[in-house]
């Protein structure tokens, strides 16, 4: 689901997925308790955190609500 959001707006947005088990010092850095957790940033700033399983509508609405993606879409 992510995947796809990165293609349609790659003009627009970076995601990026990382493996805490890789990287184990990402998780008390970004206070990280439960997985999934989804984090939105804009600018270098949080504006968003989401923990557990979220559907690619709410992501979507999350995305449009903050001005990050066209609301037309």
């Amino acid at each position: 689901m992510l995947n796809e959001l990165a293609k349609k707006y790659d003009d627009r947005l970076d995601i990026e997925e990382v493996n805490l088990d890789n990287n184990p010092n990402l998780t008390p850095h970004f206070q990280i308790k439960i997985m999934p957790t989804i984090v939105l940033f804009n600018e270098g700033k949080e504006i968003w955190r989401h923990f557990g399983v979220i559907g690619a509508e709410e992501i979507h609405e999350t995305l449009k609500n903050h001005h990050l993606i066209p609301s037309h879409h």
